[in-house]
């Protein structure tokens, strides 16, 4: 993931099927990370990515739905 917030971020979250899976707090107004879901089961699972701003602005990405 790739993040350029328009002030400082408190969190981003990535969400698979409802469920919180990963937090990152990064300091500043940007962040870059990686995540590899470890707990996947036979299926279909969507995820996507919510940030968070310190100043409660929030943004969503779009999901993506995955084939396991």
């Amino acid at each position: 993931m790739k993040v350029e917030g328009t002030g400082p971020i408190e969190r981003i979250e990535v969400i698979k099927n409802n469920t919180f899976v990963h937090t990152v707090r990064p300091e500043g107004s940007s962040a870059s990370f990686e995540f590899r879901d470890t707990n996947i089961k036979p299926g279909e699972s969507y995820y996507y990515v919510r940030v968070e701003q310190e100043a409660g602005q929030l943004a969503w990405s779009s999901p993506i739905w995955v084939r396991y």
